[in-house]
C-alpha cells in the first residue's frame, strides 16, 4: 500500500503549481482513502480517542502524571517546544535534560517563554534575558473611539462661586 501510495503521490505532486497546506493535506487523504480505506478508518477511531490525563501522585511528594494521545504532528510539535525550552538555560544548570524538559512543561502551562536558570552563577548568559510570560493587557474601546479622530475635550465647569458670602445662623 505503501508503494502505491508513494507513486500516486508522485504523479499527483511533480506536475502541480504549488499549492495550500490545506489543498495538499485533503490530496493526501484522499489517496490514503483511495489506497487503504481502513486506514481512514483507524485514524478517525484513533483521534476520537484523544485524550490528556493529569494525576497528581499519592505519596504527599508534590509530582503528578501527565498522559497525553494527541496527533503526530501536534506531538512533535509540543515536542520540539519543550526541547527548545530545556535548552534555553546556560550549560551550568545543574538539572539533566530530563528534568529541564519536565520543568519546560510547567514553564509552558504558566505561559513562560524560557527556564529560569538555576546555575547560581554571577555572570550566567541565561541570567540576562530572564523568563518572560507575555503579558497580554486587553482595551475594551467602542468602534467609534477607533475610528473618529480625537475630539477636544469640554472645558471644565466654572467653579460654583456664592453671590453673597456666607453667613452664620448659628449662635456662638
Amino acid at each position: 500500500a505503501l508503494h502505491e501510495l508513494d507513486r500516486l503521490l508522485a504523479d499527483a505532486l511533480s506536475n502541480r503549481e504549488p499549492m495550500s497546506t490545506s489543498t495538499l493535506e485533503k490530496t493526501v487523504d484522499a489517496f490514503v482513502a483511495q489506497v487503504d480505506p481502513q486506514a481512514v478508518h483507524r485514524t478517525e477511531t484513533r483521534a476520537r480517542g484523544r485524550s490528556v490525563d493529569v494525576s497528581e501522585d499519592d505519596d504527599g511528594g508534590g509530582m503528578a502524571t501527565v498522559f497525553a494521545t494527541l496527533f503526530a504532528h501536534d506531538a512533535k510539535a509540543f515536542d520540539a517546544r519543550v526541547d527548545a525550552l530545556a535548552r534555553t538555560v546556560c550549560p551550568a544548570d545543574p538539572r539533566t535534560l530530563d528534568q529541564r524538559r519536565a520543568d519546560a512543561i510547567g514553564a509552558l502551562a504558566h505561559g513562560a517563554d524560557r527556564l529560569a536558570c538555576l546555575c547560581d552563577t554571577s555572570d550566567c548568559p541565561a541570567a540576562q534575558n530572564p523568563p518572560s510570560t507575555g503579558v497580554v493587557v486587553y482595551v475594551i474601546a467602542s468602534a467609534d473611539t477607533l475610528r473618529d479622530p480625537e475630539a477636544p475635550a469640554p472645558p471644565p465647569p466654572p467653579p460654583d462661586v456664592p453671590s453673597e458670602p456666607a453667613t452664620s445662623d448659628e449662635p456662638n
